[in-house]
């Protein structure tokens, strides 16, 4: 699905007047902006947007995704610094607060254009066909067939960058001097996720040296000798750097390989180019089952489950009125039922993997997925790590009206504070919250007087 519907559905605003770029920058630049809008696939680029950012939740940068001459497509946070992972695509001039590395995507738009996703599997090493170690059907294919995309991989899981270097048809011995040269150098000689076959043939296409990036401020000068073997030169250079994102094997590729990505599970565009022996036979990751398991807790040296009965709410009422008198810790079942409402107290793993999960949804504005955790079961008082509730994580929801309902039933409160003094309301209007979450939190009973 590409487009605008698709882009709103997605979580990305199209912050462009077309109507404006054809006045300013003309009728061909008007025309190229809308061609790639056409064929821009929001969900494929989300897929690939966050992929390298396993650590937060937040898009760091700005984006380019084409280059029309002095102006970039770009797309960034539309609410930055906020935890709202919607979007928007503008049109300007680079000023440099984008990354000058692996983030840049316009020499990679198979990761977002639909006219090019078939260059996924060629991005990926793959040959003839076919990924390196698997068959066009998804087969693991023996080690006795495996050729030179394999070996130079298999070199570089095993640590012998030497070797992997050598396979790769490059001149080991000039580079075997640099290791002891910096930690940038020696880092991107060894590191595995580089396709060296793609370092190679960026070199080789420049027929000429070439810079490739090893960090922020060091390159590795290399060159196509006589031989169209790749050599280190040790003199400076001014031609342009091989584009990091072409130096880099996608992600899907190792998780695939590595079996921590099912194939059931890839994006259906990167299915298709991975796979062509499959392809048409993807649906995309399929949608998560909101897991409520009883968890079970060690309490008083015995192992039970969680709200079975085992203890009364007046036992409940009065642990939790010796703990706010200076009691000691609650403990076992107290600890973490209390631990759900109130994180700085002990909570099972499980409850914490839980609250995680549906934080995340609220992050990615997908209200159909906690409507499902509400509807299995899920206890709506919860608080995250900031002491908000579902009301201030409904904030992002771009239809958030079955999510109040199930909420206005479970009787939260709307003018529940965080640990930051906010209410839902104000927290909606501070950090980027949908406008129809904000008219919800009204409806609900909000007091408008939180915005003074």
């Amino acid at each position: 699905m590409t487009g605008g519907g698709a882009c709103y559905a997605a979580g990305v605003d199209v912050a462009l007047d077309p109507v404006l770029i054809r006045r300013e920058h003309g009728a061909a630049v008007a025309e190229a902006v809308e061609d790639d809008l056409r064929h821009l696939a929001p969900d494929l680029l989300r897929w690939h947007l966050f992929r390298d950012l396993p650590a937060t939740t937040l898009l760091p940068v700005a984006v380019p995704l084409a280059v029309y001459g002095r102006l970039e497509l770009t797309v960034r946070p539309r609410h930055p610094r906020t935890p709202s992972q919607r979007l928007e695509l503008v049109l300007s001039e680079p000023d440099g607060a984008a990354h000058p590395g692996r983030h840049r995507m316009e020499h990679a738009r198979e990761r977002w254009d639909t006219r090019y996703t078939g260059g996924l599997l060629t991005r990926c090493g793959g040959y003839d066909g076919h990924l390196p170690f698997f068959t066009a059907t998804g087969d693991r294919l023996p080690e006795a067939s495996w050729t030179g995309p394999e070996r130079v991989i298999a070199a570089q899981d095993a640590g012998d960058w030497a070797a992997a270097w050598t396979l790769a048809g490059f001149d080991v011995e000039p580079l075997r001097t640099m290791i002891g040269a910096g930690h940038w150098i020696t880092a991107y000689l060894r590191d595995a996720r580089h396709d060296l076959a793609q370092v190679r043939a960026a070199v080789q296409e420049r027929g000429g040296p070439v810079r490739v990036p090893l960090g922020a401020h060091v390159s590795l000068p290399l060159t196509v000798g006589a031989d169209l073997r790749v050599q280190y030169v040790s003199a400076p250079i001014p031609p342009p750097e091989v584009p990091a994102v072409r130096g880099e094997r996608p992600v899907d590729f190792d998780l695939v390989r590595h079996g921590l990505l099912p194939l059931e599970e890839l994006h259906p565009l990167v299915g298709d180019a991975l796979f062509p022996g499959l392809a048409g036979l993807f649906d995309g990751p399929p949608d998560p089952v909101p897991d409520v398991t009883p968890v079970r807790v060690r309490c008083q040296g015995v192992w039970h489950v969680l709200g079975d009965g085992h203890h009364t709410a007046e036992e409940m009422r009065r642990e939790l009125a010796l703990r706010a008198l200076g009691g000691a810790p609650l403990r076992g079942c107290f600890a973490a039922r209390a631990g759900w409402h109130d994180p700085d107290t002990w909570t099972p793993k499980a409850l914490r993997l839980r609250r995680q999960q549906v934080i995340l949804h609220a992050v990615n504005g997908d209200g159909p997925a906690i409507a499902a955790w509400l509807d299995a079961g899920l206890d709506p008082h919860l608080r995250d790590h900031l002491g908000r509730t579902l009301l201030h994580l409904l904030a992002w929801l771009p239809e958030p009206g079955p999510v109040v309902a199930r909420l206005r039933h479970a009787g939260l409160d709307p003018r529940a504070r965080d640990r930051l003094g906010l209410s839902p309301l104000r927290h909606a209007v501070t950090m980027g919250g949908t406008p129809q979450a904000i008219r919800a939190l009204l409806d609900l009973g909000a007091d408008p007087e939180d915005l003074r």
